[in-house]
Parts: structure tokens; sequence; C-alpha cells
């Protein structure tokens, strides 16, 4: 997927046809069909094969700076990646990956800055790309006007951690104006994950809960937003996990984790509740067996619908009629699981 993404689909197909001209009918390794799809596409690949040779994932930490007088905009990256306990026990180098990450800068209408950076590259499709090959580098982008949003990893270009300290306002504005699907939801993710730590903190200090504007907002906007196709829009709704919750906190705290999720599902519940139900009501019984991938995001996007209303003691009787009435698997499974969960 990475090479895909480095020299865009066009490039992946002339290069999958030099892979078939040259190995037709041979047995071949990884390292044959990289060599294919980059010298296709004029490309040197030695060190991206370090991601077949090299274990962990990569953390890329991101500094920024905006010059106003020179109207530049300077990204600073820095990587690391953690030796597995093999790689300790055998005091074996590590050394940099290849990491290639679509990048676009976001102007506070929404509109995308053209971008001018010498070290960027443009793939077949249009996209541009930088490549952060040392430990350390600098990406300096001209004709930048106003700090702009930035926008880095787009359709997940690398499987890294990204360290970047955007502001909650940055984040919404990601959610709202981003039109990579993947970065408008890692931004809500962002924004829901930091809503539990505040949560959290505050059962963990006894302190009234109570949901943070800025995820409201954010999925406001979600909800409001016609234009989303209803599959990732069920994807942008729908919480963390208690697992993933878990991860980001220092110490495990499941009492205090439940009550965070617990004040989330029902002030969500409640505040959005006609925008859920009319969206329940919209799909529910329609195209039940349509094998469509819309027609899957619709039931996806019903059944989250159904899951937050079912924190309403009003319409807990519309998941047991569902349950008792289902026609697909999906639609039963989905609510004996909210029946199980309820008090």
């Amino acid at each position: 997927r990475m090479m895909q993404t480095m020299v865009g689909r066009p490039g992946f197909k002339k290069g999958m046809d030099l892979y078939f001209e040259r190995h037709d009918g041979q047995a071949v390794i990884i390292e044959d069909f990289a060599k294919a799809i980059s010298d296709a596409n004029n490309q040197n690949w030695d060190q991206f094969k370090l991601w077949y040779s090299q274990a962990g994932t990569p953390l890329v930490r991101i500094r920024e700076n905006f010059d106003s007088l020179e109207k530049t905009y300077t990204l600073e990256l820095e990587q690391s990646c953690a030796p597995t306990v093999q790689e300790r026990a055998e005091n074996a180098e590590k050394k940099p990956f290849h990491i290639p990450l679509v990048i676009g800068l976001l102007a506070r209408n929404g509109e995308e800055y053209k971008l001018e950076c010498e070290k960027s590259a443009v793939n077949s499709e249009g996209q541009t790309l930088i490549h952060l090959k040392a430990l350390k580098d600098k990406f300096v982008f001209k004709n930048i006007t106003h700090k702009p949003i930035l926008s880095i990893n787009r359709q997940f270009s690398a499987p890294i951690q990204v360290d970047w300290n955007g502001s909650s306002e940055d984040l919404l504005f990601l959610v709202k104006y981003d039109q990579d699907s993947f970065n408008r939801w890692e931004a809500i993710q962002k924004i829901f994950l930091s809503a539990f730590s505040k949560l959290i903190d505050d059962h963990m200090e006894k302190r009234p809960l109570k949901t943070p504007p800025a995820l409201m907002e954010a999925l406001k906007y979600i909800l409001s937003d016609s234009s989303l196709d209803e599959g990732l829009k069920a994807k942008l709704l729908m919480l963390p996990s208690t697992e993933v919750i878990a991860q980001k906190q220092p110490v495990l705290q499941s009492p205090a984790i439940l009550a965070a999720r617990t004040t989330v599902e029902n002030e969500v519940a409640r505040a959005f509740e006609v925008d859920f139900l009319e969206m329940y009501k919209n799909i529910h019984g329609k195209n039940l067996f349509s094998k469509d991938p819309k027609d899957f995001g619709r039931r996806h996007l019903k059944n989250l619908c159904l899951g937050y209303l079912g924190n309403l003691k009003e319409h807990q009787d519309m998941v047991w009629q569902q349950f008792a009435t289902a026609q697909i698997m999906t639609d039963e499974e989905v609510a004996f699981q909210i029946l199980l969960n309820l008090e």
C-alpha cells in the first residue's frame, strides 16, 4: 500500500505491468516486486526495503514554525523506533525508515494551499508527498500567507504513530474541512480521547462529569453534514473502544473509564436524540439484503444511532423491537448487544 501511495495508482499499474513482464511464472520474493514498482517509476527504494527487515512502529514527532514576514511554513520531523527485545539482545543497529507522508496545508477558509517545497514530490495521482528518510529533517513551504492547519499522513500513507500537538481548534477544523477521510477520523478520535481523559480526571477528583463542548460541537457538525457518506459518518460518530481509552491512560482506572463513557453516551444521546431518531427511521427496513457498500454503510449508521438511542429509556422498546423482528443477523446481533448493556 505504501508503494502505491508513493507512485500513485497509475504508477503502480505501470510497475505491476513490469513485474509480470519480468516474473510471470516465476517464484519470486517481495524485493523483486518492490524493484519492479520502483524501476518502472524511476525511484530508488533501497532504504524503503528496511520495512521488511526492521520490526516496530516508528513514531514521528512534528514541530511547526510559521514566518509571516517570509511567508514560509517550516515542518520539522523527527522519527524514532524503539528496538525490539531481539534487536537489543543482538545489539542490532536500528536505521531510519523511509517514511512517505501524503500532506496538505489548509487555509482558514477550508481551501488547500498550493504546496511549494523543494523536498516534496508529486505522485501520478497528483498527491503531494514528503519523504522522511533521515532521523530528522526540515521541509520549508513557500508562499504561505497565513498559518495553515496541517493535514499529514493522509490516507494513512505510512503505518506510523504521529506526535502532533494540534490544538482542539485545529482538530475541530480538520473534522469540518479536511478532504481526507482518514485524517477527519483521526482528528475526531483525538477529540474523543481528550474528552475521555478530562472526564476520567474529573471522576478521580470527584468533580461533576460533563462532556466537553469541543466534542459536542464536532459531533453536531458531523451529524449536520449531509455531504458525508453514511458509512464514514458512522465511523466518525463511533466512540473509541474501552480498550483504546484504557491504553491512553497512565494507570488503568476501570470505574473512571466506565463513568466517563456512560456520561458521553448519555449526554450525546440526549443532545442529538432527534437526529439519531430521524436517521434510524429513514434507514431502518430499507435495502436489507443489498450488498452494495453504500447500503452496508447505511445499516452501520442506523445501528450506531440505535446504540445511542438505547441509552434513553423512552427508546429502549425500539431496541427490543428490532431484536424481535430482525430479518438479518447484523440487526439482531446489534440489538442483542445493546440489550445486554442496558441496566
